[in-house]
């Protein structure tokens, strides 16, 4: 629904480089499949795919058996720059890569909680406290990533801790790319 994709996008900070919403609607994106030549179908197939593999099977996951069951009708990917520079700033922090943030809208938080279960068993998670809302990170093969539900309506995703927290300040502080001049009626 807009109310759901609208409410994923206050988490999107303001300064987001990108952001785009997608269907999970399974007939959506077997109507994708039907276009073009067979090689195009083929390449969009391994594209997702590999998209599936990189983002997911790093961590052991799946869309079909991990996230389906339990995730709403869209979801938001946000792509943000690097924090800004400042006298704090370290130089390993000057590498940074842009990070993704994924915005899940939960529609069965039981099933939510029971992955979060079967998952914290794992001692590769680390927990911190962010503005009253639980942060879970892990370091996996070289890269970082970060999760956290709010409001009990969003799971959230990281490709840096960071970002994480850019989130919850966007949600929190009302600076979210909703706020910005002519968003909603462009969306």
């Amino acid at each position: 629904s807009d109310e759901t994709v609208m409410a994923g996008a206050r988490l999107v900070p303001e300064d987001a480089l990108m952001a785009l919403s997608v269907s999970t609607t399974a007939d959506r994106w077997q109507r994708l499949t039907r276009y073009g030549t067979p090689e195009s179908q083929t390449l969009f197939r391994d594209s997702l795919a590999a998209l599936e593999g990189r983002l997911l099977g790093e961590i052991g996951y799946t869309y079909a058996d991990d996230i389906k069951p339990w995730v709403g009708d869209r979801i938001t990917v946000a792509f943000l720059a690097p924090p800004p520079i400042t006298s704090d700033t370290e130089p390993e922090d000057l590498q940074a890569d842009r990070a993704a943030l994924f915005i899940l809208p939960i529609a069965n938080l039981r099933r939510v909680r029971e992955l979060a279960e079967e998952d914290g068993q794992s001692p590769a998670w680390q927990e911190r406290t962010y503005k009253g809302i639980t942060v879970r990170e892990r370091q996996e093969n070289g890269s970082s990533y970060a999760i956290a539900v709010i409001d009990r309506r969003f799971f959230v995703a990281a490709t840096d801790s960071s970002a994480i927290d850019r989130a919850i300040d966007a949600y929190k502080g009302n600076d979210s790319i909703v706020s910005t001049p002519g968003y909603n009626p462009a969306w």
